[in-house]
């Protein structure tokens, strides 16, 4: 991504982490991830899943069997037709998360976004472990991508030793598609997605619940550069003048529009979803909004 030249771009600091990290569990008070919205496979737990269980949840009858748990037989049914059928209930389970922040230099490119994208890898991270999951995270950048325990976020240091650099087509597929990630794990990626390449090559293989949260800017969806503007890449730091006119507005919008249309569309076909947050207002709000455009998020109840 390249943006109007100006000083290096840092890792947001301590100060900031803790600001998100408020903004974060107040949202939880609110919204959660969309555990109803997916039928779980998986450990005991709190949430519907696909097979028989023995939770509250009535589901339907089928033939008694030798073996069966016969307190689960249907007794007012035998009375009245003489046949032993069994209730089945549903089964109920714990989801696991696996949860990725994109540390790359473009994340940080703005402060107001640099703060959503925080508050958005926190709420994940605190919703996935207040819905009972097994959460795994971590952080990549580069092509290198390094772990984080879930307990390392109540502190306010988890972003040092972060990997930084770029998000090229290369790096992004090597960091993402290499991770270990849990084959009936709900996955997580907070990026702003703003590298080449087809999504397919930095997408974890396969079909698999997949929520892309991707920060943005309005600078960076609208921006309102003119004349002669010097740009550098966010990532390598190279320098670069371009002529901004009305017509290269207007090529850079359709670019912009395709890039994350392409994004949207690749994970439609994966069962994923793709949830862009504005980096104004609260993240209540931007969590409201994609809860009503994409499901991404889903109320407290």
């Amino acid at each position: 991504m390249s943006l109007p030249a100006a000083s290096p771009i840092a890792p947001p600091g301590p100060a900031l982490v803790r600001e998100a990290r408020a903004a974060a569990n107040a949202a939880c008070g609110v919204w959660q991830l969309p555990f109803r919205a997916w039928v779980w496979r998986g450990q005991s737990g709190n949430w519907q899943g696909a097979s028989s269980g023995s939770s509250l949840d009535f589901q339907d009858h089928r033939p008694y069997f030798a073996g069966d748990d016969p307190r689960h037989i249907n007794w007012q049914a035998y009375a009245r037709t003489g046949n032993v059928t069994l209730k089945v209930y549903r089964e109920e389970v714990s989801p696991s998360a696996d949860l990725l922040l994109d540390t790359s230099a473009s994340m940080w490119a703005h402060p107001a976004k640099a703060r959503r994208a925080l508050e958005t890898f926190l709420f994940c991270a605190a919703s996935a472990r207040r819905g009972g999951c097994s959460v795994r995270l971590w952080l990549a950048a580069g092509g290198r991508a390094v772990p984080r325990e879930p307990m390392q976020l109540e502190g306010d240091n988890w972003l040092e030793g972060a990997p930084t650099g770029g998000t090229g087509e290369t790096a992004a597929a090597t960091g993402w598609r290499s991770l270990p990630w849990r084959s009936q794990a709900l996955r997580l990626i907070v990026s702003d997605l703003l590298f080449s390449g087809a999504p397919t090559e930095h997408l974890p293989p396969g079909r698999h619940r997949t929520l892309v949260f991707a920060p943005f800017d309005r600078l960076e969806a609208r921006p309102d550069w003119e004349d002669d503007v010097e740009l550098i890449d966010s990532e390598t730091g190279q320098r670069r003048s371009h002529e901004f006119d009305q017509a290269a507005h207007g090529r850079y919008q359709a670019a912009y529009a395709r890039h994350f249309g392409s994004w949207e569309a690749a994970l439609r076909r994966t069962e994923g979803r793709l949830a862009r947050l504005s980096s104004a207002g609260a993240l209540t709000d931007a969590l409201n909004e994609i809860s009503r455009t994409t499901g991404a998020v889903e109320p407290v109840k």
